[in-house]
C-alpha cells in the first residue's frame, strides 16, 4: 500500500491505542517504520517496505503495517517517544498532570 492508504488503514488501531485527538499522517508512520528498520535501504527492505521503481512511490506492505500495529499496541510508550511530536509529547504530559493535579486535590492529597 501507498503510505497514504497504509495511515487510513492503520487509523483504527492508533485510535484505539492512543485517542481521537493523536494525530497520524504518512510522516509517523514512517517514524516508526524508521525506528523498526525497515527502511535501512532507500529501497526499503523487500520484506516490510519496497518502492515502486519507475516513480518511486514508497509502498507498506501487509508486514510493515502489521509490525508497525503491534509496536503501538505492545509498547505504547516507546511508540509515543518515537512517532510523537515534542508539540504533541509536552500536551500530553500536561494533560496528564493536570488530571493528577485535580485528583489529588478531590483526594485531599
Amino acid at each position: 500500500m501507498s503510505p497514504s492508504d497504509a495511515v487510513e488503514e492503520m487509523r483504527p488501531t492508533i485510535r484505539e491505542v492512543f485517542g481521537d485527538n493523536f494525530p497520524w499522517a504518512h510522516f509517523h508512520l514512517r517514524r516508526s517504520a524508521d525506528h523498526l528498520g525497515f527502511w535501512k535501504q532507500p529501497e526499503g527492505d523487500g520484506i516490510h517496505t519496497g518502492e515502486v521503481p519507475i516513480t518511486g512511490t514508497k509502498l507498506y506492505y501487509v508486514e510493515a503495517r502489521e509490525a508497525v500495529s503491534q509496536f503501538a499496541r505492545q509498547t505504547p510508550d516507546d511508540f509515543f517517544d518515537v512517532v510523537g511530536s515534542q508539540r504533541i509529547q509536552q500536551a500530553c504530559w500536561q494533560r496528564r498532570d493536570e488530571a493528577v493535579n485535580a485528583y489529588e486535590q478531590e483526594a485531599n492529597i
